[in-house]
């Protein structure tokens, strides 16, 4: 059992949609997450969140692990469709009880999904990166310290 304490990781759940994005990487050969990642054009952190469940798939990543498994289109489609559930005219995240909610990405992984489809090389998306989220700091600062 592990301790978490020790800092060590809790087991992931076989039944995950990141334990079966794993295991359909690892069934079509692709057994290198860093290897897998720079062929996505992600982060390797971003792919090892997501397939330890520390983070939800969005469905572009879903698409983009059909396509480079050559997979039929819209057969892992469901591992990002079935997180979410209707709740009162919301979308929410499907969760167990007591089961912690997942927290959102956060705007550096979502500029970053965003960019990964920009055909920029890796360096200028880390850059621009970088640089959107230096603006949105400014103008956040900007509104909270009204000058005038």
């Amino acid at each position: 059992m592990p301790d978490m304490a020790r800092g060590e990781l809790k087991p992931i759940d076989p039944n995950s949609p990141g334990a079966k994005l794993r295991t359909a990487r690892e069934t079509a050969g692709f057994t290198s997450l860093t290897d897998f990642a720079t062929m996505l054009n992600r982060a390797k952190g971003t792919i090892s969140d997501v397939e330890l469940g520390r983070m939800r798939p969005s469905e572009q990543l879903v698409r983009q692990y059909e396509t480079t498994l050559n997979l039929e289109e819209g057969s892992l489609i469901s591992l990002y469709q079935e997180q979410l559930q209707p709740t009162r005219g919301r979308w929410r995240r499907r969760s167990e009880k007591n089961e912690p909610q997942q927290q959102l990405p956060t705007l550096g992984q979502t500029i970053d999904s965003i960019l990964a489809f920009s055909g920029l090389s890796p360096e200028d998306q880390k850059t621009l990166s970088f640089q959107i989220i230096e603006a949105v700091v400014q103008a956040v600062q900007e509104k909270q310290n009204p000058q005038g």
